[in-house]
């Protein structure tokens, strides 16, 4: 049924009802109100008009609890029937649509649907829900009103169904009882017009009637002059921007302008449109405002999702591998939609394995958007929408915000591009141009599409707002999907060419909404032309609505009664409208030609008889239908016999006119009746009305203020479950709270300000004797049950101070407890009271008089160890002659020693482990088990690998074969290495074993002796054992009392005594003095829990030696049991050399990092240059011009000398820079160095230092000649000069500026800033030394970074420069300082013979008056050296061409490559860059001129170019003068390119 209604939806957007149904509303007006709604409502409806032809959709909050009785209040102010939507419904003209309880509605597909609201406890918005559903449906028929509410639903969809070029109104705050929903709609700035509810519908039906008319309420706006300033303002955009605005359609135009008008509070539309002109500000946000730049990530998700699914896979399944995946966004705004394509892009060719090879044209008009875009940096709310993987793969946060990754942005170019104006891009596989098309006239939109059509390929997709079409070019376009209006082109052919021409379009004019494209300027003369050859006749469209009058046909026509209509038969009456009526009927049934003979017409009086012709006509490109109806006159009706034409006749005879009155009589007398009969119903009915109207208006009170009940506490649902989930977190948090103070078992009170008990813990009453009634009574009432205690003193005391106090307290039970009074502060950090807590510690206190106890006792047992140790004494001297023997033994032993890590590679092996298995040591260090044993060998020693990793020893024999071939015995020991508890590798002992097999009877034969010294060893195998296996270290032991018990040797050459001089003293002898007693503390805490330990990783320990010297150490402690008594055994290590060796690798770093540092500085100064001598190119040679301008005013000119001085300094700015990096151009000659330096020294002194400075000279007379730039010396010399002059205060002395001749000797080469490594053993030194204030050590290391100064004047690149100068010529630079007594700088450079026959090239001078012919094409991507060598090289008497790319440049001379006398080429351009421009161009015309311009020195574009270098160079910047040298140069081939000039470019 809804279908009937509504219709089908036209490829172009728009609903066929629209065309054919006339119950189909014109406009639907969504009304989205709240608390204060209904008297809103109440006012508009009664003022809107029963025929304005619009649907009125009314979203209210109702309450979920009541039925809304909304229909019967809205009764009594509207006769408009009144529907209550349950059931889809499509919505008809003149009728009100209402929501009900607990339902949500919104509209698709031209039907009403109301389903229920979420279940959940999420905020419902039905107001926005249906704007945006309604934006989305019916486009710029939309219309949104907000009225009166709490809250901000519908200021989100008001904004989609702004931009979808539909109305938005707000109610005025002053007339809305509850201010909060139109005030949230009018901060969008998106609102149209602010009115009160009465004067809303007024509004609305001027809308209605012409949308393009301006919609303020004013009457100024219809004056002459109001509408005579608008053409000015749009002239002024289109000036300043570039854009013609008179392509949009003019509602959208007045609708902007009214807005800013009433935004800025001008007096009148006048002044306003005056004003603007004047304004860059207010103009440039009104251009802002008709832009209309709303977008955000993925809008529209389920667009989206089509392209993610259905697009895209298709346009990447047929794409070539390695060919260009190009997508064109138009009206890209800030940049979220590109961005989004690219996301899904990368995101499908990484699914499918295939390089990212994509390029997007995102082009939009307002520069400031694309430079947002560009930067690409996003708050967090804008990306919030986005799925956290794609927030971490495609974005950064930064500080303010987040910003797209370098990934995605270098698939995407951001361009300035009128879709209207300038070309389109070319084979493009997807195009996007969303929500604009929607603000252009037709014929714009045309223009438009025509470009979308020609930029794809075959089969390739358009992607258009929900709103938009294709419109006329529906026959070029296959429609994928309707709803989010995408479509693919469907065939190659090339369109008419009034599709891509250029529309023409008067300034300020508006086009009739119907327009055309073509030359408007014409239509007065076809006006003229038709009015003079065409019949009276009238164009009607398939609606038979009246398109174009022609001749002088108005004379059959008549306007009718009641509302306007443009149906040709409502215009006519009597027999024509008869006559039409049939004719139109039989053409579309027929579609032929029909005529209508003899047809009366009453021409004021008179009688004439016409002949009526029909005539369909049909438009080729669009197929769309028309009736041409045309009128003939015959001649006066008298005496004239009608239905004599051959081809048909329309009569109405005398009977047939007679009956119709008769019929006309009775109907007129049956009307008469039924009126009699229906009055006297309605008296009948007068008194039952008069005694209900009375209840009625009491009950339509009640009923009144019941639904505004409602509609408040549909408001309160909202607040109030905030409020509930509030409550019940606060009510959580205080019973956790509660649940952890009773936990604790800590008594605790809390106190107001004014001492008064808010809460307090049971454990509390121990302390005071408190009950449940003593809440709010003061603390000081109530008594305490610990004696003499001053706790309300303390109270005082924190109260006063808020200085916390905390005391020991004890009950008369013999309970202790800690008391602490606390200040209590809330969120504020603002004191609301005190907190007593009271912890008992009893248990605590009584174990600390234990420990005393225990340490007395413990005092005791080391007393008498002390006893003990002397009795040791005597046992240790015969162990330290039997540790002696043992050592010998052991040193002795042929085996095999090793070390793997858990990781089982081999971390140490010792000599004869090496000569076993055949290795080096590299060989050996780092391999793994594996790769040594084998896997045999392996596999026999697993069991045991893995029994050492598990922390247990091992020990096994084996029978191997030797290197030599033969089967030997060996004894292995796999000895584990825990440290902490952990293994972390374990020892490899293993001796050959076979030699004692053979010997084992003669072992046994040893006398009697031998065995009694092993068994009284055996006694202490396990010890020495430890000992001998670490005896690279220094090892000794310690007793309880902390005197050393044992020493190794090791002891001794470590900290310088004899082992024996150590034994008996105590460990602290080896700590240095200051850190004996807290050494004595730590030994004592250790001997409570002995385990093992490593100290000193972190370089932090230190011994003593016997000498009182201090060296580094770390220490291994590890507790050994002795006789059932603990002693400590300590290994020491010097880690004297490890520290120097750290220290040494920490000063190599640290000089890597200033050499990266130096290099990166390096490069960004030459960078830096370059591109400032671009910007210096377009002053430079502007000023240059206007100087050679002889009408030039005298003030003029002075300026323009300023101008070029300060281009000048900021070249040579530009030339430090440059000799800093080391990337200037240096000319070299032989010189002699004294004179060069005693010229430069007295040109210094004369011109910047201060003549009072004394300047003292002592330059050798002999010395060998220097091939050098003699400009960069001299600069070289004068900046070191001028930093010594600097540096000398006025009574210091003077500045000495010394030549000679000096060796390099090592010493130099170690201290110098920079030295070639090729530098010769001899050198001519050039030194500055002053006496002045010196230079500190920490700027010392900084004087040669660019930009860094300690002076208050400068810019800090003079000494930048004289290191790049040194570095360019191949010498050495040395800087001596010393605070308070003067700095002396040194450079030396290589010498050098005369060299013979050196070209030093002079630039060429150019003649005057000389000229060139021929045409010319530059390419530069500066505007401002475009413009500038355009306007020289015409005046040189060249024809110009421009190109602003490589690309550009190379199309252009691929299409005549004969027809230019020269090419200047910029070396650096975006896109294809010089060289490779140049490159092409000499494979197209070899013979080709070509002169290279760039802000890189010579030398560097000579290494980017290669051999095939140009006929000329032309560095940047430059004057007037050295381009006209450099164009003849290269026009007339008088200096070309030589092997000499470039070798001497290199030096």
């Amino acid at each position: 049924m809804a279908e009937s209604v509504v219709g089908q939806i036209s490829p172009d957007g728009y609903h066929e009802s629209d065309w054919t149904d006339p119950l189909a509303p014109e406009f639907i007006v969504g009304l989205g109100a709240s608390a204060g709604g209904l008297e809103a409502l109440e006012r508009f409806f009664q003022a809107v008009p029963l025929d304005t032809g619009m649907a009125f959709v009314v979203i209210q909050h109702l309450s979920p609890d009541f039925n809304s009785l909304m229909d019967e209040l809205l009764a009594r102010f509207t006769k408009m029937p009144i529907v209550r939507v349950a059931d889809p419904v499509a919505p008809l003209r003149d009728t009100i649509y209402l929501l009900q309880p607990r339902k949500e509605m919104v509209l698709s597909s031209g039907v009403l649907h109301a389903y229920d609201k979420p279940s959940d406890e999420r905020l419902s918005m039905p107001i926005n829900a249906f704007f945006r559903s309604l934006a989305r449906d019916v486009g710029e028929r939309g219309i949104a009103i907000v009225l009166s509410g709490t809250g901000t639903d519908g200021s989100l969809g008001l904004c989609d169904v702004h931009q979808a070029g539909g109305l938005v109104l707000a109610q005025s705050a002053e007339s809305a009882k509850f201010d909060g929903m139109p005030r949230s709609a009018v901060a969008t700035n998106q609102v149209d017009l602010i009115l009160t509810p009465e004067d809303m519908p007024k509004a609305l039906v001027s809308y209605a009637r012409n949308p393009a008319a301006p919609l303020l309420s004013a009457p100024s706006l219809e004056s002459p002059t109001a509408l005579a300033g608008v053409p000015a303002v749009i002239e002024r955009l289109r000036e300043v921007y570039g854009l013609d605005f008179n392509y949009y359609k003019p509602a959208t135009i007045s609708r902007r302008i009214d807005r800013r008008w009433t935004l800025g509070h001008a007096p009148s539309i006048e002044s306003y449109c005056a004003s603007i002109l004047s304004d860059p500000q207010e103009l440039d946000a009104l251009y802002k405002d008709l832009l209309i730049g709303v977008t955000r990530f993925f809008r529209d998700p389920e667009a989206f999702a089509i392209l993610e699914n259905t697009v895209i896979p298709q346009l990447l399944d047929k794409l070539p591998s390695g060919e260009e995946f190009r997508v064109w966004v138009a009206g890209c705004a800030t940049g979220e939609e590109p961005y989004s394509l690219a996301m899904l892009l990368l995101e499908a060719m990484t699914e499918r394995g295939r390089e990212p090879n994509i390029k997007i044209f995102a082009s939009d008009m307002h520069r400031k958007s694309l430079q947002i875009a560009a930067e690409g940096l996003y708050s967090e709310s804008s990306i919030a929408d986005l799925s956290e993987e794609r927030r971490h793969r495609f974005f950064e946060r930064e500080a303010g915000g987040f910003r797209v990754t370098a990934q995605l942005r270098r698939h995407i170019l951001f361009s300035p591009h009128n879709v209207i104006r300038d070309p389109p891009f070319t084979r493009i596989d997807l195009v996007s141009c969303r929500n604009l098309l929607i603000y252009l006239q037709p014929a714009a939109q045309v223009k438009a599409l025509a470009s979308f059509h020609f930029a794809l390929k075959l089969r390739g997709f358009l992607f258009l707002g929900p709103s938009e079409g294709v419109s006329e070019l529906q026959h070029e376009f296959e429609t994928i999907d309707r709803q989010w209006k995408i479509f693919q082109k469907s065939r190659d052919s090339r369109l008419p060419m009034d599709l891509r021409v250029d529309l023409i379009s008067p300034v300020g004019q508006r086009a009739a909404r119907a327009s055309t494209p073509g030359d408007l300027r014409m239509s007065r003369v076809y006006d003229t032309i038709l009015k003079r050859y065409v019949p009276s006749s009238v164009l009607v469209d398939a609606r038979r609505d009246v398109v174009h009058v022609f001749g002088d046909a108005e004379r059959f026509l008549r306007v009718p009664m009641g509302r306007m209509s443009a149906d040709l038969v409502a215009m006519t009456r009597g027999d024509l409208r008869m006559a039409i009526s049939s004719a139109l009927q039989a053409v579309s049934k027929k579609n032929e030609r029909v005529t209508l003979r003899g047809v009366r017409f009453d021409d004021n009086g008179t009688d004439v008889i016409l002949d009526v012709v029909a005539e369909p006509i049909t438009d080729p490109v669009s197929n769309n239908h028309f009736v041409l109806v045309s009128f003939a006159v015959q001649k006066p009706a008298t005496g004239i016999q009608p239905g004599l034409s051959p081809e048909a006749s329309y009569t109405v005879d005398a009977a047939t006119r007679v009956r119709i009155q008769q019929l006309e009589l009775e109907l007129m007398q049956a009307k008469e009746s039924l009126q009699t009969t229906v009055e006297e119903l309605e008296t009948s009915n007068e008194e039952l009305q008069a005694s209900n109207e009375e209840m009625q208006a009491s009950n339509e009170e009640l009923q009144s203020t019941n639904e505004e009940l409602h509609s408040v506490n549909e408001e309160l649902y909202s607040v109030n479950a905030e409020h509930e989930q509030r409550i019940k977190d606060l009510n959580r948090v205080s019973s956790d709270l509660k649940n952890l103070i009773q936990a604790t078992e800590i008594g605790t009170i809390f106190l107001d300000e004014e001492m008064k008990i808010r809460f307090f813990t049971p454990a509390a009453a121990k302390i005071f004797n408190l009950i449940l009634q003593d809440l709010e009574r003061d603390i000081r009432h109530i008594t305490s049950r610990v004696e003499g205690d001053d706790v309300f003193d303390d109270i005082g005391k924190v109260a006063a101070t808020r200085t916390p106090i905390e005391k020991k307290i004890y009950t008369a039970s013999g309970d202790i407890y800690l008391r602490r009074v606390m200040p209590y502060f809330d969120v504020n950090r603002t004191p609301r009271g005190l907190v007593l807590t009271f912890v008992e510690i009893t248990a605590l206190s009584r174990a600390e008089e234990q420990r005393q106890k225990l340490h007395s006792e413990l005092e005791q047992r080391v007393d008498q160890l002390n006893e003990l140790n002397k009795q040791l004494t005597t046992q240790r001297d015969e162990l330290d002659r039997s540790e002696r023997f043992i050592r010998t033994l052991t040193n002795s032993l042929p085996g095999m020693v090793g070390y793997w890590d858990k990781d089982l590679r081999c971390r140490f092996a010792n000599r004869h482990y090496m000569e076993w298995f055949g290795f080096s040591s590299e060989q050996m260090l780092g391999k793994t088990i594996q790769e040594l044993l084998g896997p045999d060998l392996l596999a026999a020693n697993e069991v045991y690998i893995r029994g050492a990793l598990a922390g247990e020893k091992q020990r096994f024999e084996r029978v191997i074969r030797k290197p030599s071939g033969e089967l030997g015995y060996t004894d292995a020991q796999y000895i584990p290495h825990v440290v902490q508890g952990e293994v972390s590798g374990f020892a490899v002992l293993v001796s050959d074993i076979t030699e004692r097999r053979q010997a084992e009877e003669k072992v046994l034969s040893l006398n009697s002796k031998l065995a009694q010294q092993f068994a009284e060893l055996r006694g202490s195998e396990e010890r020495f054992r430890l000992i001998f296996e670490n005896a690279l270290d220094a090892i000794l032991t310690v007793d309880q009392d902390g005197h050393i018990c044992f020493v190794n040797p090791k002891v001794g050459s470590m900290f310088g005594y004899e082992p024996q001089e150590l034994v008996g003293q105590e460990i602290e002898v080896l700590i240095p003095n200051h850190l004996r007693s807290k050494h004595q503390a730590h030994r004592e805490s250790y001997l409570t829990h002995p385990v093992p330990r490593a100290m000193g990783q972190a370089g932090l320990l230190q011994a003593r030696r016997k000498d009182g010297t201090l060296f580094p150490i770390e220490v291994g402690l590890s507790p050994l049991k002795f006789r059932d008594q603990t002693q400590v055994m300590a290994f020491i290590s010097d880690m004297t050399v490890q520290k120097q060796m750290e220290s040494e690798r920490d000063d190599v770093v640290r000089k890597m990092t200033e050499a990266q540092k130096l290099e990166s500085l390096w490069v960004l100064a030459g960078g830096v240059a370059h591109d400032f001598n671009n910007l210096l190119t377009g002053i430079m040679a502007s000023a240059s011009m206007l100087a050679h301008d002889r009408s030039l005013a005298l003030q003029s000119k002075e300026s323009v000398a300023v101008i070029l001085e300060s281009s000048q300094r900021a070249a040579e700015l530009c030339q430090q820079l440059l000799a800093y990096s080391g990337r200037t151009r240096f000319v070299f000659r032989t010189q002699d160095v004294s004179e060069l330096v005693k010229a430069t020294a007295k040109l210094a002194q004369s011109s910047v230092v201060s003549a009072r400075l004394e300047l003292q000279f002592d330059l050798a007379t002999d010395l060998p000649p220097v091939l050098m730039d003699s400009t960069q010396i001299r600069q070289l010399i004068m900046n070191l000069v001028i930093n010594a002059a600097e540096a000398m205060s006025p009574h210091s002395g003077p500045v000495l500026i010394r030549t000679c001749l000096v060796d390099v000797t090592p010493e130099i080469r170690q201290a110098a800033i920079v030295i070639d490594p090729n530098i010769g053993r001899t050198c001519i030194a050039i030194v500055v030394a002053d006496t002045g204030s010196g230079i500190s050590e920490g700027n010392l290391k900084r004087i040669f970074e660019p930009f860094f100064t300690t002076k208050f004047t400068g810019r800090g690149l003079g000494l930048s420069a004289v290191l790049g100068i040194v570095r360019g010529h191949h010498g050495a630079l040395t800087v001596k300082s010393e605070e308070g007594r003067g700095t002396t700088f040194t450079v030396l450079l290589p010498p050098s013979l005369p060299v013979q026959n050196q070209r030093i090239d002079e630039p060429l001078r150019s003649e005057p008056g000389w000229r060139g012919s021929g045409k010319v094409l530059l390419a530069d991507d500066e505007d401002s050296i475009r413009y500038v060598g355009q306007l020289l090289l015409h005046n040189l008497g060249f024809e110009v061409e421009l190109a602003a790319s490589g690309q550009e440049a190379l199309d252009r001379f691929r299409a005549a490559p004969t027809q230019y006398t020269l090419v200047l080429l910029d070396l650096t351009m975006p896109g294809l860059s010089g060289v490779e421009v140049f490159t092409a161009i000499r494979k197209l015309h070899p013979e080709q001129r070509v002169l290279l311009m760039s802000g890189f020195s010579p030398e560097e574009a000579h290494e980017m170019m290669g051999d095939d270098f140009p006929n000329a160079f032309l560095p940047k910047p430059f004057g007037v003068d050295a381009l006209i040298s450099a164009v003849r140069q290269a026009v007339e081939g008088l200096r070309p390119p030589s092997s000499d000039l470039l070798s001497e470019i290199h030096g």
